[in-house]
């Protein structure tokens, strides 16, 4: 099913979301290749609308316990950004904070929402969500098995790091769920389907 939704409220904008994955429990195959506490996790993923300020979507929906981040920063991706050694823009690097606090614990079956920021995104590229981790429940991890797209985890707090040549490298992406991007435009064009719509494993 294809369809496109407008909001009315084109004057004020409105959040629209640029980019969305189909979130799952992650199966045993598919699990991090590595502990992910106190590592980082770089996750890159392709923005569609452009805007002045966007808000990212971290999930826990199907993991069973608390999932706690000690700080999220995004970027704009260098050149091709996965398909490289996860290379951001360093003077595009901004901080994500949840209710106004660095840190933030998700609890089992809940999703946290940043702070809306304030970050010029262009339509049509790729943007890097660097995610460092103090706890991560094992076992039950809510992910994207289909991401089509390289991932990097390295241990410590590299979140700002220009590049990560040496991470553990995966092509999955784990508990982001979204980008919501401030849109004077307010229109998007959303798919609905299987595995063929959103990558391996994914129903709606």
């Amino acid at each position: 099913m294809l369809f496109v939704s407008r909001s009315n409220a084109v004057d004020q904008g409105v959040w629209t979301t640029t980019w969305a994955c189909g979130v799952q429990l992650t199966e045993p195959h598919n699990l991090p290749p590595v502990v992910l506490d106190g590592c980082t996790l770089r996750q890159f993923v392709y923005c569609t609308l452009g805007g002045p300020r966007l808000r990212v979507r971290i999930s826990n929906e199907y993991g069973t316990g608390v999932v706690k981040i000690a700080k999220a920063h995004i970027a704009l991706a260098r050149n091709r950004g996965s398909a490289g050694d996860g290379e951001i823009d360093p003077a595009t690097d901004v901080a994500l904070k949840f209710n106004g606090s660095a840190s933030v614990s998700i609890s089992a079956g809940e999703i946290a929402i940043s702070d809306p920021v304030d970050f010029q995104l262009p339509s049509l590229t790729n943007l890097a969500i660097s995610i460092y981790f103090e706890n991560v429940p094992r076992g039950t991890i809510t992910g994207h098995p289909g991401s089509r797209t390289t991932s990097f985890i390295q241990s410590g707090d590299v979140v700002s790091a220009p590049s990560m040549p040496q991470a553990t490298r995966v092509t999955r992406w784990y508990f982001i769920a979204g980008v919501d991007v401030w849109s004077s435009n307010g229109a998007a064009v959303v798919t609905l389907g299987d595995s063929l719509t959103d990558g391996r494993g994914v129903n709606y």
